[in-house]
C-alpha cells in the first residue's frame, strides 16, 4: 500500500470508528489480531470493540479533527500518528486527549 492509500485508510478509519463510533465498521479497518497499547496497557481487538461500545453510552461527540504529525513507513507498512481528540460527554463535560499512536 502506498502512502496516499495508507493516509486515506487511516482518515476513513478514524472518521467511521472513532468520530462516528460505528462498532460495525471496526472489522473493516482493524484485524482480529489488533493490539493497542495505551499508557502501557495492552488492549485486544475485543477490548477495543468494547471500549467503543462504552464510549457510545457516555459521549455526545468525539472528534479527531486532524493529525498534528504523521509518518508513514511504506516499505514496512507502519504508521505513527500524533493527534488530539476532543470529547463532549452526555453530561456536557468537555475534554481533550493528546494521543500518540503507532500502527503496524
Amino acid at each position: 500500500m502506498e502512502k496516499k492509500e495508507m493516509k486515506t485508510l487511516i482518515e476513513d478509519a478514524y472518521a467511521e470508528v472513532l468520530n462516528s463510533l460505528k462498532v460495525e465498521k471496526i472489522e473493516k479497518y482493524f484485524g482480529t489480531q489488533y493490539l493497542q497499547t495505551t499508557d502501557g496497557v495492552n488492549s485486544t481487538f475485543n477490548q477495543f470493540e468494547q471500549h467503543i461500545v462504552a464510549l457510545q453510552k457516555v459521549t455526545q461527540k468525539i472528534q479527531v479533527t486532524n493529525f498534528q504529525e504523521e509518518m508513514f513507513d511504506v516499505e514496512n507498512q507502519k504508521i505513527f500518528l500524533h493527534y488530539v481528540v476532543n470529547v463532549t460527554k452526555i453530561d456536557g463535560k468537555i475534554g481533550m486527549l493528546k494521543c500518540l499512536q503507532y500502527l503496524q
